[in-house]
């Protein structure tokens, strides 16, 4: 288990439309990320607990909210928490 900000860090959240933060590399189907993104850079952004937010990576579909790539691929099941609260 890592914090969002080990995560952000490690793994660099690709903002793949514009410059407008990460936010732009967020995707809420699946089907909308480009087909040349390998799975390793996909993560899933999961509902906590109706407040919080965790991301794992892959591609999961209970729970889903939505979709990040990020610039480095993972290498194993890893688990982001976060204790920001995150409205969507």
């Amino acid at each position: 288990m890592i914090t969002w900000e080990e995560w952000e860090e490690t793994y660099k959240p690709t903002p793949l439309k514009d410059d407008n933060g990460y936010w732009a590399s967020f995707f809420d189907n699946v089907r909308d990320i480009p087909k040349d993104i390998p799975h390793e850079r996909i993560w899933t952004m999961i509902d906590g607990d109706g407040i919080y937010a965790h991301v794992l990576s892959g591609i999961r579909l209970i729970n889903r909210l939505g979709y990040f790539v990020t610039d480095v691929p993972w290498t194993e099941d890893v688990f982001v928490t976060s204790d920001k609260e995150v409205y969507v």
